[in-house]
C-alpha cells in the first residue's frame, strides 16, 4: 500500500481492489481474507464494506463462494479510477472530459436514469432506471470539485507560462 493510500476511505480502497482484480466477465474470484490482506483490512471490515457496495448496486450477488460480479455503476467508477492511475499522463482536455463524465454520472444518478440509446445525433431516445447511494454521489461531488479546482489551477498555470 503507498502513503497517499491510508487517507482514502475504506469504501473507495475495496472497490478499487475489485475493480483491478476483475476477470473479463467482471467478475472477482478471492476470498475477504485475500482481500484483508492485500489492503492491510480486517475480514469484518472487508465484510461490512463488500455488503454497502452490495446494497449500492456496486456488486451482485454471484451465487458463488466468494465471487463478486461488478455492475455498470462500479464499472462506471473504473473509468475514473483508470485516470487517477495514469494522472500524472494526462493533459488538461482529458482531465475536462473526465470531469464532465462524473458529471453526468452525478445528473443521472440524481434523475434517477441515463440514457440507453441515443439517435444518430446523440439524444437520448431510451432510458434505463440509474439508482446510486447519497453517499455514493456525494463522493462524486467532491471528487467532480477537486477535478474543478485542479482545472483551475491548471488553466491559471498554462496563462502564467504565456
Amino acid at each position: 500500500m503507498n502513503e497517499i493510500e491510508k487517507f482514502v476511505n475504506t469504501r473507495y480502497r475495496v472497490l478499487r481492489y475489485l475493480i483491478e482484480n476483475k476477470d473479463w466477465l467482471n467478475i472477482v474470484r478471492c476470498t475477504q481474507d485475500e482481500m484483508g490482506t492485500a489492503l492491510s483490512l480486517s475480514r469484518g471490515t472487508i465484510n461490512r464494506v463488500l455488503n454497502e457496495l452490495k446494497s449500492d448496486g456496486y456488486i451482485e450477488d454471484n451465487n458463488h463462494y466468494w465471487e463478486y460480479k461488478l455492475t455498470n455503476k462500479a464499472l462506471d467508477i473504473a473509468n475514473v479510477l483508470n485516470f487517477q492511475k495514469n494522472a500524472s499522463n494526462i493533459d488538461l482536455d482529458e482531465i475536462k472530459k473526465i470531469y464532465r463524465e462524473l458529471e453526468s454520472i452525478r445528473d443521472y444518478a440524481l434523475a434517477g436514469k441515463a440514457p440507453k440509446w441515443c439517435d444518430e445525433n446523440g439524444n437520448p431516445t431510451e432510458y434505463y432506471d440509474y439508482e446510486m447511494s447519497n453517499a455514493a454521489i456525494n463522493d462524486i461531488y467532491e471528487v467532480t470539485h477537486s477535478l474543478k479546482v485542479l482545472i483551475k489551477n491548471m488553466e491559471e498555470g498554462k496563462n502564467d507560462e504565456n
